[in-house]
């Protein structure tokens, strides 16, 4: 259409240009050199978009292979589109229905998101059309579809494109398909076989995990993804997962492929096996185990106390029922104090933080099981300013002391003054007359009433002193009945000597 359109313009501006009066020969040359432009940058900007956008190639893989009658032929329909991204793919493939036999397809591996025409096959025909969804696809080698023959008879079978388009995600809906590559494949008799050598042996799988990489550890991402590579002569993978180790890989991928993405599994511990088969044979099956944990911790006691004045005790007890608690760490105000790592078989942790400053405080407790999930529990906990123990000196007053002291002396004294006294009085009783021994006697009693006068005047004393605390003034009264009771005693023995 574009074509058709330069060449009416170029037909109109000619005719146009031979209408005009010859006798100007200088201004029709400048007319038509001007058209003749004009047309040229008009084919430019109109073509060169198609050479520049033309990138996209539609191809079939394997493109060529020998087929003996009955075997499968398994081929995959891809895409191209390396200088800009395409969003959407159609196409129409031709087989021949005398040599080939549609089995099946396989949107396994597809660079596809919806699929506007769903894809079938059959009558000699495969067709499908589906969309890339935003930003599209840009690189090479991108599956379109899967598809699966069987070989009826012998003889040389095509599969060719009838029609194909591929679309570029500009907005427009721009066609960049540039080629469309079909296959050939050489079917044969039993009879005609040539021996090729068999693959006898096929490696185990050697599965990987970028996502659950260690198969003892546990992990709270429950979409696993595995990975392994591809040896030759696969042309199909068996897989499975279960809690058993052992279960047989029932799950086949044909064409074979080597990676799988699993999702939103349970919490618990199971097994992906993986088995490669070929033409001839079949591998070991290889065993993966991963661990998912994806729940909190159960945190079932939380408690603190004062021991004393800056030291607190905390207990915990807490639970995992899948991958079992990994450790609790100890803040106080933000800080990291303490990490507990031996968990007991009861789950219950406790242990103290001393030297804690005087003042409001928040503690908290992070408890992690051993697949990082975690549960937190705050508290706020007040460290009393410690108590003023005052000690009270007793300052004791040793003068009561001293005069109970000296009474008692004093006393002891007036005894022996008395016994003295006697002895001597009688001895002098003996040697001088009555009226002498009554003069001693006036003068002995005379001398004792002043002492015991002064002795009361001392001990009375006391009774004006308002420092004697109530040990001392028990003393005090002691004392006195102590002096009452000498001069008791005075008096009697003053009486005998009459």
């Amino acid at each position: 259409m574009e074509d058709t359109s330069n060449t009416k313009i170029k037909t109109k501006q000619h005719e146009h240009c031979n209408t005009r009066n010859n006798t100007n020969v200088f201004r029709v040359f400048s007319f038509s050199s001007l058209v003749f432009f004009s047309v040229l940058f008009s084919c430019l900007f109109v073509f060169l978009p198609i050479f520049t956008i033309l990138a996209a190639d539609l191809y079939i893989l394997p493109s060529n292979k020998d087929l003996n009658v009955g075997d499968n032929l398994n081929i995959a329909v891809y895409v191209d589109s390396i200088d800009q991204a395409m969003n959407a793919v159609s196409f129409r493939i031709s087989y021949p229905e005398d040599l080939l036999k549609f089995v099946s397809l396989s949107k396994t591996g597809t660079i596809i998101n919806l699929w506007v025409q769903e894809p079938r096959g059959g009558n000699g025909e495969v067709s499908a059309e589906g969309i890339v969804l935003n930003p599209g696809f840009t690189g090479s080698k991108g599956k379109i579809l899967n598809i699966t023959f069987k070989a009826l008879n012998s003889g040389k079978a095509d599969l060719s494109f009838i029609s194909g388009t591929v679309l570029a995600n500009d907005g427009l809906g721009t066609n960049i398909l540039k080629n469309m590559r079909g296959g050939s494949y050489s079917i044969n008799e039993l009879s005609e076989i040539i021996e090729k050598p068999s693959i006898s042996y096929l490696p185990t799988p050697k599965i990987t995990s970028p996502t659950h990489p260690d198969q003892e550890k546990w992990y709270n991402n429950n979409n696993p993804i595995f990975e392994w590579e591809l040896p030759d002569g696969v042309i199909e993978v068996k897989l499975v997962y279960s809690k058993k180790p052992d279960t047989i890989p029932v799950v086949s991928y044909i064409p074979p492929i080597s990676k799988k993405e699993l999702n939103n599994i349970a919490d618990g511990t199971y097994y992906f096996r993986a088995q490669f088969i070929s033409e001839t044979t079949k591998s070991e099956i290889a065993t993966y185990k991963f661990n998912i944990d994806t729940q909190n911790p159960v945190l079932e006691e939380f408690s603190l106390g004062l021991e004393d004045s800056n030291i607190v005790k905390f207990k915990i007890k807490a639970k995992d029922e899948t991958s079992g608690i990994d450790k609790i760490e100890i803040y106080l105000d933000n800080n990291l104090v303490l990490t507990l790592t031996s968990i007991t078989s009861t789950n219950v942790f406790e242990d103290v933080i001393k030297n804690i400053e005087v003042g409001r405080h928040i503690f908290k407790a992070v408890i992690y099981d051993k697949a990082g999930n975690s549960i937190q529990k705050e508290e706020i906990i007040n460290i009393p300013q410690p108590t003023v123990r005052t000690e009270i000196v007793v300052q004791k007053d040793y003068n009561l002391y001293f005069i109970l002291l000296f009474v008692s002396i004093l006393l002891i004294i007036v005894i022996l003054i008395i016994y003295i006294t006697k002895h001597r009085i009688e001895i002098i009783h003996k040697e001088i007359k009555k009226e002498k021994i009554e003069n001693i006697k006036s003068d002995l009693r005379k001398h004792l009433k002043e002492t015991l006068q002064d002795l009361r005047h001392d001990i009375s004393l006391l009774d004006e002193d308002p420092k004697l605390s109530q040990k001392e003034r028990e003393l005090y009264k002691e004392a006195k009945n102590i002096l009452e009771e000498a001069e008791k005693k005075i008096e009697e023995k003053l009486k005998e000597l009459e």
